[in-house]
């Protein structure tokens, strides 16, 4: 699916938030964000600080610089 939405040029994002708070691999989601231009993942590891963070704060963590950028060329 992630691979057809690229190829078709899909104007869309696909963004994958792991959160565990004990020591897990997030491998797939890091490969699947590496392979294509559309995706990203963000891990996070302390899932009960996480949220109870401010609205800003979580927004800030989860819109990272190649969303960012993904947006401003795509938006």
């Amino acid at each position: 699916m992630l691979e057809e939405s690229q190829n078709r040029g899909d104007e869309v994002y696909f963004l994958f938030l792991g959160t565990c708070d004990e020591h897990v691999d997030f491998k797939f989601l890091e490969e699947i964000a590496r392979r294509f231009k559309n995706t990203g993942a963000v891990v996070e590891r302390d899932v009960e600080g996480f949220v109870q963070q401010s609205d800003e704060a979580i927004n800030a963590r989860l819109l990272g610089p190649e969303l960012l950028g993904w947006l401003r060329k795509n938006g």
